[in-house]
């Protein structure tokens, strides 16, 4: 069977909803890789390629647990 994989790259803050409804890609056999800008960083996240891989809202909450600046990172995210 054929797969297809997309790389969606976004310049800014991810704009809120936008990688959940994105997060439903793999349920239709389509892998995608997120990447985004925060400032001066950039971030690539891990691949999902299929239902039960990682999910952006894993992500977000992996970040916020592993940075002792939690309310800044939430703050920048609302």
């Amino acid at each position: 069977e054929r797969r297809v994989a997309v790389v969606w790259c976004l310049d800014s803050p991810v704009p809120d909803g936008l990688w959940d409804a994105a997060d439903r890609l793999p349920a239709r056999r389509i892998a995608w890789l997120r990447c985004h800008r925060e400032g001066a960083h950039s971030w690539i996240e891990p691949l999902a390629a299929a239902p039960g891989d990682v999910t952006s809202r894993h992500i977000r909450l992996r970040r916020l647990a592993a940075t002792p600046a939690h309310r800044e990172l939430a703050a920048y995210w609302a």
